[in-house]
């Protein structure tokens, strides 16, 4: 009798079922064993992946995501360490960084550890940029004589590593993968260590991304505190609007003269603070700067924080993006209360000024240095017939000579008298001239008198007043020049 043989039954691709002895079986119940362990820990390790990339995602420190990824590495390769190690600034030291493994006396021999070529698998892998593999540290002349026993007195006898480049080409650091025996990287070991120096360089990038943003956030705010206190410095009213018109911001000063709480002036709640007399113009004039886009200004009284309304002279200016948008409306309102009240005061002394020389009976005429009338009393207007847009668009001639016959007398051509004989120069001149009589053309005959110029700077202004004189003065100073000639003439 044939020695039985245990069999299992198959089915072939035609439909039909065989049996197969049990020893042809063991080889392929291996292989599957081997593949379902291999599907578990590719499932295992994806899920790892996931995690870790998850805590990248979350904003973990990036230490301590290091460590969680080399702990999960050390636990799918029994007897295995691994650690990373992190660029420096400089470009040329290599810090460990994450590695729950990594014997301690080991970590601060190599704290920090100087790229190049022969230093050790970390420092060669940084330096050359690629692979490096020491299957024996105590044989392989790429490990460094000073180092090589602290590593071999606390089992590390191979190392494995992988740099990490970041996508701009920078060396960011190095994934190490070692062990206690020498031994040779299998195909799934090059994976594994890839992978995880994959996922390392995205933590890495990342981490680093996050610390830029975060001391940019950090520059940032220093630099906003920095202006903040620039701008409630000035000594002016400051503040921000928004594209609408509305309020976004508004500096201490503003606070501190309006007494309105921070806050309670954002949107539009600024208005608040404005004269009710004030607000309609104002705001009409607002909408129209928010339409045209262009800057503008406006006088308005502002509510100090006592009640009182002092006059303050608002400017606005847009800020506009790349885009010619506008983004932000900033302005500034200056106290022009005291000049408000300069020029009403001022207003009142001309007024006051005009009532007096309008009461005076002659006729006062003020020239500019080329002429022209700047001023003119009422005695001069009523007398002359024109209105004073006339009388001061008249321009008198060097001969008194102007339209409408109207003239002032300039001073005498006459030479002047030697000063060595001790007589003083003229000072002022005084004719006789004829000048229309209003209403009915007839020519009186007046007294005018030149004062002298009164000088500021470059310019300077003339002074006339006439009288009205009678015919027997008038005869007399004839009567007196002709007898001047005759005695020159004797």
């Amino acid at each position: 009798m044939d020695k039985p043989l245990a069999a299992m039954s198959l089915r072939q691709d035609n439909g039909s079922i065989t049996s197969a002895p049990q020893e042809d079986l063991e080889p392929a119940r291996a292989e599957s064993g081997d593949s379902e362990a291999r599907l578990r820990e590719i499932i295992d390790t994806r899920a790892a992946e996931k995690r870790i990339l998850e805590m990248i995602a979350d904003g973990v420190d990036l230490p301590d995501v290091l460590n969680e990824l080399c702990s999960t590495i050390d636990a799918y390769s029994p007897g295995a360490s691994s650690f990373v190690c992190l660029m420096d600034a400089n470009g040329k030291q290599l810090w460990p960084t994450a590695g729950p493994r990594i014997p301690a006396p080991l970590a601060a021999a190599i704290s920090p550890f100087a790229i190049g070529p022969n230093r050790g698998s970390c420092g060669t892998a940084a330096f050359t940029r690629r692979r490096v593999i020491i299957e024996d540290i105590s044989s392989d002349p790429k490990w460094p004589d000073e180092i090589r026993e602290v590593a071999l007195t606390h089992g590390v006898r191979a190392a494995w590593s992988e740099p990490l480049i970041s996508k701009d080409g920078e060396v960011l650091g190095t994934f190490c993968l070692s062990y206690s025996e020498p031994r040779t990287p299998s195909t799934h070991d090059l994976e594994l260590i890839e992978a995880a120096s994959n996922v390392a360089r995205i933590a890495v990038e990342r981490g680093r991304s996050q610390d830029a943003l975060t001391r940019a956030l950090r520059d940032v705010r220093q630099s906003e505190a920095t202006l903040r206190r620039t701008i409630d410095t000035i000594p002016t009213l400051a503040w921000c609007n928004l594209p609408d018109g509305s309020n976004e911001f508004c500096n201490q000063r503003w606070y501190d003269y309006t007494g309105v709480e921070p806050g309670e002036e954002s949107g539009w709640g600024w208005k608040a603070a404005f004269h009710p007399d004030d607000l309609s113009p104002m705001l009409d004039l607002w909408s129209k700067l928010l339409s045209s886009g262009e800057p503008g200004e406006i006088e308005s009284r502002i509510r100090r924080r006592d009640g009182v309304y002092r006059w303050f002279l608002l400017r606005v200016q847009p800020f506009r993006n790349e885009s010619g948008e506008i983004v932000k409306w900033y302005g500034t309102s200056t106290d022009i209360d005291d000049l408000k009240r300069a020029q009403v005061k001022l207003r009142q002394d001309e007024e006051e000024l005009r009532q007096i020389t309008d009461a005076i009976p002659q006729c006062i005429i003020v020239l500019s240095a080329d002429g022209h009338s700047l001023y003119a009393n009422r005695a001069a207007i009523d007398y002359t017939g024109l209105s004073l847009e006339e009388l001061l668009a008249a321009q008198h001639t060097r001969d008194g000579e102007g339209p409408g016959a109207l003239h002032v007398a300039r001073p005498s051509r006459r030479r002047e008298p030697d000063r060595a004989h001790g007589r003083r120069p003229r000072e002022s001149a005084h004719v006789g001239r004829r000048s229309p009589r209003a209403g009915r053309g007839e020519r009186r005959n007046d007294a005018r008198r030149r004062l002298p110029a009164a000088r500021l700077g470059s310019c300077a202004r003339g002074d006339a007043a006439g009288r009205r004189i009678r015919p027997s003065r008038r005869t007399f100073e004839l009567r007196r020049r002709r007898a001047s000639r005759r005695c020159t003439v004797r």
